[in-house]
């Protein structure tokens, strides 16, 4: 896993650092949230899940 970002740069490399943060805020499950965020983005696009 890359390090952390410093710079401020929004990066996909940095994707795993953000859930894990979004999920420690929200106090849920990283796992959970993934899958959560996995699901709306399949309906948001009319995709099959």
């Amino acid at each position: 896993m890359p390090d952390k970002p410093r710079d401020g740069r929004n990066e996909p490399k940095y994707l795993v650092h953000m859930l894990e943060e979004i999920a420690h805020v929200l106090d849920r499950d990283a796992e959970d949230l993934t899958d959560e965020t996995y699901r709306t983005t399949c309906r948001f696009f009319y995709l099959e899940d």
